[in-house]
């Protein structure tokens, strides 16, 4: 490199500022350190920094070092101070800091409807204590019964519903549904029982929140009324407002297997849809690109639509990238995309910092990173002749550096990964984006003409095309693999692989360096795997869940009653797959007890006589002493045999007494 040339850094340095603010993020996520400590730091570093540079002994490269030391930590400290009073229970003014017995809470404008629940993120403006009443703030996830009319966004309640933490998952390995309130600065739920709530018929709204609510509800009713296909229906609602309620299951998983499920949910893909059709049209209108009408239009339109669709990162990071770049070419600024990637981040950490533990959050602007990084150096190792060969090129590309850069990241959450990617998003990808654009047309169509409602036809044809070739694709053997369950330091080693490839192509690392990394870094995640099953092997246990009950001892397992699918997850977790299961009934003693090994395990069922064990499983609380029950066992498993009614009596006849006895019900495991 030569001495005038500028580095890196120096040609992106707000990336370089985005890095140290999710550095800092990241270590107050995880340490959790006192605030005020990160204060007396900043004050420390800053009377630091002035001295020296008042200082004009001081060497220049000192001072050159020491200002990018002061630079970038004062930015992570920033991230760290900022992650600390993202999160609302960090404030005095939190409703958990009170002793109320009733509180204030104000309706969420995003509901999801389930069978029996209607359920929502609401904001708790005010609590009780000694009938007074106190202003305070925090979020809750409120339930709310479906028989019931439905709240509207800003109607404020009246609770005296007992509040009860988000519990963690009961299955390790699963979906933990606590962390993931949590990235919301939600930690608790409420259900709200009619004769437990009154309204007090104030709304609390925002306008612009109010404005986005009405013009979604219109596009419901309009997509309702042109749409009556239920499965069209559901298909154009997760693509024009990513409302995936109405989609199966089943669909969603094939679009999963095959590595597509990215398009099913509005994202930077359909963002850039809309960027696309908003500057052609204002080409037909006769206005120049870049220019200070175009552009304001644009990012008026491009956010208008992020708030309809929800606001999720991926929409909101593809609206700021589009707007910047924008606003750049407005004022005749050369644009550099990573640092508009860096910007857009660095300004929805600011507003947000716990997005950045959202899974959608790290998808997006990772793929996008991949994308910025990887793209022009592997596209140019073919150049193809004919125009349609340079497109299916370019999509290719784009689609395998997407996967490439998030893999990791999706094998950690979702454990699993899709070996047809490449043939699902040549065939998948185009169909979606020209379905995409012909919900676009029938919509504002048939909004202006009668006829134009008659199209729906292509809409129907279109979205048959794209399931048939979602499920052909998803039936291929060997199309994905699933059951992979990867610990932290197994992901910190496949980012290393991918960081490796990318100095590897871009000349900076040789062949030599990269094969002795690559084995370096592999050999880690094979020898953190090997101790893994070995520590596997040495062990054994007693898995109870539901109704299903498994003895492992290694990798054997004995079926006592039949396994649940949350037992299977489990046993998926800790690194068996494809397990076989082998009916084992035991040794039944006279008084109804399952000897394992040297360990019993009393069944309390009608008829059966209570007996001494280390475990009770209970199929049935009629007719038995809860009183014997809770003195003879330490532990007390309720299959899903038990009522729920009987489930709430004993569990709240169990805290009246204050029992040491402990009462599992879902899922347990004892070691044997």
């Amino acid at each position: 490199m030569k001495p005038n040339q500028p580095t890196a850094w120096r040609t992106t340095p707000l990336l370089n500022v985005f890095c140290c603010l999710v550095a800092g993020i990241a270590i107050q996520h995880y340490v959790n350190l006192w605030h005020w400590f990160v204060l007396c730091l900043i004050v420390v570093l800053g009377v630091t920094s002035l001295r020296f540079f008042l200082l004009k002994t001081v060497n220049k490269h000192r001072q050159q070092l020491l200002y990018a030391i002061s630079y970038y930590a004062l930015f992570t400290l920033v991230g760290f101070s900022l992650c600390y009073w993202a999160r609302d229970k960090n404030r005095p003014n939190h409703f958990s800091n009170y002793d109320y017995d009733a509180m204030q809470i104000g309706w969420g404008g995003e509901t999801t409807s389930g069978e029996r629940w209607n359920k929502s993120i609401v904001t708790v403006n005010a609590v009780r204590v000694d009938s007074t009443w106190f202003q305070c703030q925090g979020k809750v996830l409120a339930y709310y019964p479906i028989d019931l009319q439905q709240p509207h966004y800003g109607e404020q309640f009246i609770v005296r519903s007992n509040i009860q933490d988000i519990r963690s998952p009961r299955v390790p390995g699963s979906f933990d549904f606590q962390q993931y309130m949590a990235h919301k600065n939600v930690h608790q739920q409420l259900f709200m029982r009619s004769g437990e709530v009154k309204p007090t018929g104030e709304k609390i709204q925002n306008f612009f929140i109010v404005a986005t609510i009405k013009l979604r509800q219109r596009l419901v009713l309009h997509i309702d009324d042109i749409v009556r296909r239920p499965t069209s229906n559901a298909m154009v609602k997760a693509l024009v407002l990513g409302d995936r309620s109405g989609l199966d299951r089943e669909l969603v998983q094939q679009y999963a297997n095959i590595g597509v499920v990215h398009v099913l949910a509005v994202s930077g893909l359909h963002v850039g849809g809309i960027y696309l059709l908003i500057t052609m049209v204002l080409q037909l209108l006769g206005f120049r690109n870049y220019r200070p009408v175009s552009t304001v239009s644009i990012i008026l339109l491009l956010w208008g639509y992020a708030f309809i669709t929800g606001l999720s990162p991926s929409v909101c990071r593809a609206s700021l990238m589009f707007s910047l770049y924008g606003i750049g070419r407005l004022m005749s600024r050369k644009v550099d995309v990573l640092n508009i990637w860096a910007v857009s981040g660095f300004t929805l950490l600011i507003i947000n910092p716990l997005q950045l533990f959202q899974v959608g959050f790290q998808l997006s602007f990772l793929a996008v990173l991949g994308i910025i990084l990887f793209y022009e150096p592997i596209h140019k190792l073919l150049q193809p002749r004919s125009h349609v060969t340079r497109k299916i090129w370019s999509l290719t590309v784009v689609s395998t550096v997407a996967q490439l850069s998030t893999f990791p990241v999706v094998l950690y959450y979702f454990h699993q990964v899709s070996l047809i990617f490449l043939l699902s998003n040549l065939v998948i990808v185009p169909l979606i984006t020209l379905l995409f654009y012909a919900n676009i047309m029938v919509l504002v169509l048939s909004a202006l003409f009668q006829f134009a409602s008659g199209f729906v036809v292509i809409l129907d044809t279109l979205i048959e095309w794209i399931t048939y070739a979602s499920r052909f694709m998803d039936r291929i053997p060997y199309a994905y693999l699933t059951d992979l369950h990867i610990g932290p330091v197994q992901l910190v080693c496949l980012f290393g692989l991918v960081a490796g490839l990318y100095m590897y192509i871009k000349g900076r690392l040789p062949a030599k360096g990269y094969g002795a990394l690559f084995a370096c870094l592999l050999l880690g995640i094979v020898a953190i795997h090997t101790h893994r099953i070995k520590e596997l092997v040495r062990s054994s246990e007693i898995i109870c869940s539901g109704n299903g009950m498994v003895v492992r001892t290694g990798k054997d397992l004995r079926t006592i009653f039949q396994p649940q699918e949350d037992m299977q997850t489990y046993l998926a977790h800790i690194g068996i797959r494809n397990a076989v299961y082998m009916e084992s009934p035991g040794v039944h003693k006279p008084a109804g007890c399952i000897q394992v090994g040297d360990y019993s395990i009393a069944m309390v069922q009608l008829g059966f006589e209570l007996s001494q064990a280390e475990l009770a499983w209970v199929k049935s609380l009629e007719d038995v002493s809860w009183n014997e029950l809770v003195e003879m066992y330490e532990v007390v498993y309720l299959s899903d045999s038990v009522g729920r009614q009987d489930k709430w009596r004993f569990k709240r006849w169990l805290k009246s007494v204050n029992a040491e006895t402990q009462v599992v019900e879902g899922f347990y495991t004892q070691k044997l």
